[in-house]
C-alpha cells in the first residue's frame, strides 16, 4: 500500500489479502499505516472502504497509528478521511518516536494540520509544545499557548 498502487491494492483486496494484516518488521506495521505515511489518500480511502482498523496500533513501526503517519506526512485528506471514520486524535503511539499525531505535525511545523488536529479535539499538551519550542516553530507554539497547552513538568520527557 505504501507503494502508492491503487490497482495492485484493489488487485491484492479482491484475492482476500487481509486488510488488517500486520507486518513483522519494518517501518509501518499495516497497509493503512503505510498509505497514509507517504501521502497515499486514494489508497488509505479504498482500505478503510475494505475494513481496515483506522486505531490499529501493530507492534512495529515508526508511526504506531495511521493518523500519527498522515500528520507527520502532512497529508490533510488522508487526515480528514481518518477523522470521519473514527480515527483517535489523541491516540498515543506504541513504537515510534512521534507520540501522536499533533506531536508529530508540531515537529514539522505543520501549521495547517495542527490546527486541523485542535479543531478534532487534540489535547494541546506539554510535549506538543515542547517539541514545537525545540524545534523553533513559534506560530504553532502561539497556537498550542492558546489551545491550554502548558509547558511539561519536570521529569515529562518530550517525544524526539
Amino acid at each position: 500500500a505504501g507503494g502508492g498502487n491503487l490497482d495492485i491494492v484493489k488487485l491484492l483486496l479482491e484475492a482476500g489479502a487481509d486488510v488488517n494484516a500486520q507486518g513483522q518488521v519494518g517501518l509501518d506495521g499495516t497497509a493503512l499505516i503505510a498509505a497514509a505515511g507517504r501521502g497515499k489518500a486514494e489508497i488509505v480511502k479504498l482500505l478503510l472502504t475494505a475494513g481496515a482498523d483506522v486505531n490499529a496500533q501493530p507492534q512495529v513501526g515508526d508511526y504506531g497509528t495511521a493518523l500519527i503517519a498522515a500528520a507527520n506526512q502532512g497529508d490533510f485528506v488522508a487526515i480528514k478521511l481518518l477523522l470521519k471514520v473514527g480515527a483517535d486524535v489523541n491516540a498515543q503511539a506504541q513504537t515510534g518516536e512521534h507520540g501522536t499525531a499533533l506531536i508529530a505535525a508540531a515537529r514539522d511545523g505543520k501549521m495547517k494540520i495542527v490546527k486541523l488536529l485542535l479543531e478534532a479535539g487534540a489535547n494541546a499538551d506539554g510535549r506538543a509544545l515542547a517539541t514545537a519550542e525545540e524545534k523553533g516553530h513559534e506560530k504553532i507554539v502561539k497556537l498550542l499557548l492558546a489551545a491550554g497547552a502548558k509547558e511539561p513538568t519536570e521529569g515529562t520527557e518530550t517525544s524526539d
